[in-house]
């Protein structure tokens, strides 16, 4: 858990878009915003997150920095923004049905006015603990995930850059205060 008076925020891609992650998430009182890759089914109602995603208002637009790709130079996209708050149903695990997840807050990312020539405009389904009722919060939670990109950076130097898993240390009282000082390092190399 977190300690008292700080705020752990799990922002993750697709790739954390099922069922345990955002359980232990909520079992441990940490926010997250994870990046959705299923169209998922509701609790209580007969139908899926995309379409009451549609009946949403606007809440309002803004932009995102989108990074180059193969093919693909980086650019600043415009993007609407719209918001919902929704109960999704367990997945069936062996032991059973596992519950619904309460309360997930829900933003939607989709790029509008887009410029010729890109070939895969920017649409995000982002999953939140966090507010995101108003177009400020939805904002806030849109800026957390796109800050994934400098933690993956953050990452990529302290493995490549400070070459922290080649030491050889194993205990963990050992390895906490190599990494703090490559953590400085890696911070430098950014």
């Amino acid at each position: 858990r977190p300690p008292a008076g700080s705020r752990w925020i799990y922002v993750a891609a697709c790739e954390s878009d099922f069922y345990e992650p955002i359980e232990r998430c909520q079992q441990h009182t940490v926010d997250f915003v994870i990046r959705s890759y299923q169209d998922r089914r509701l609790a209580e109602a007969d139908e899926h997150l995309q379409a009451a995603l549609a009946r949403a208002p606007v809440l309002g637009q803004t932009t995102v920095e989108v990074r180059a790709r193969p093919g693909q130079p980086a650019r600043t996209a415009r993007v609407e923004l719209r918001s919902v708050r929704v109960d999704l149903v367990g997945p069936w695990r062996p032991g059973g049905q596992r519950p619904p997840l309460r309360d997930i807050g829900v933003v939607e990312v989709r790029e509008v006015a887009v410029p010729e020539g890109v070939s895969e405009p920017l649409h995000w389904i982002l999953l939140t603990s966090l507010p995101c009722a108003s177009e400020a919060a939805a904002r806030r939670v849109v800026g957390i995930y796109t800050a994934r990109w400098w933690i993956e950076e953050y990452h990529k130097a302290l493995k490549s850059g400070t070459k922290v898993e080649d030491s050889q240390l194993e205990r963990g009282h050992r390895l906490e205060p190599l990494i703090a000082v490559l953590a400085l390092v890696a911070v430098r190399l950014l």
